[in-house]
């Protein structure tokens, strides 16, 4: 069954880069240590549970950020505007190809993944389990190659925040 990753997801990627790390170095054969990662599985039907959705607020980007998104948004997503936060909520909602809101100072973009040989190509380097997920396409597609954010700088703290909320996101 499918798992979602509503916390840990750092740790997560970090074991992940150590595993990747330590591939390059050691050749014994078979399953090693760093192969394995400690989880918590909880069914998110457990009473009391929620899972919150993945906000990034992005702080301290490019001088250029406004630029490249205007001039490169395009290429990669198909672009909706809209009207207030509860549209954007919706839109969000439907289908099943990933999709992104798009909070800026004067627009609310609802933002939809093209099907495309340009997209594929971003996200061929991806692990194939992995590129159908939102996280991965919003950062090999809208941080990287459109905002040109790397992993360093998304990753970090003093360049992203993690609101709870959408009206979190807005404010």
């Amino acid at each position: 069954q499918p798992i979602v990753i509503a916390d840990g997801h750092h740790r997560y990627e970090s074991a992940l880069m150590y595993q990747r790390e330590q591939r390059r170095t050691c050749k014994a054969p078979g399953a090693q240590p760093f192969d394995f990662k400690m989880m918590l599985l909880v069914p998110t039907e457990e009473a009391g549970r929620s899972v919150l959705p993945p906000h990034r607020v992005l702080r301290g980007l490019p001088r250029e950020w406004r630029t490249r998104l205007d001039d490169q948004l395009g290429r990669y997503v198909e672009i909706r505007e809209m009207d207030d936060l509860a549209s954007l909520q919706g839109f969000l909602e439907r289908g099943t190809i990933p999709r992104f809101g798009a909070v800026l100072p004067d627009r609310l973009l609802g933002l939809k993944l093209r099907r495309s040989q340009r997209v594929q190509r971003l996200l061929d380097d991806e692990p194939a389990m992995w590129r159908s997920l939102e996280i991965t396409a919003a950062r090999a597609v809208l941080m990287r190659q459109v905002l040109g954010i790397g992993p360093d700088d998304y990753a970090s703290k003093e360049h992203s925040l993690y609101p709870t909320s959408a009206d979190d996101v807005r404010a």
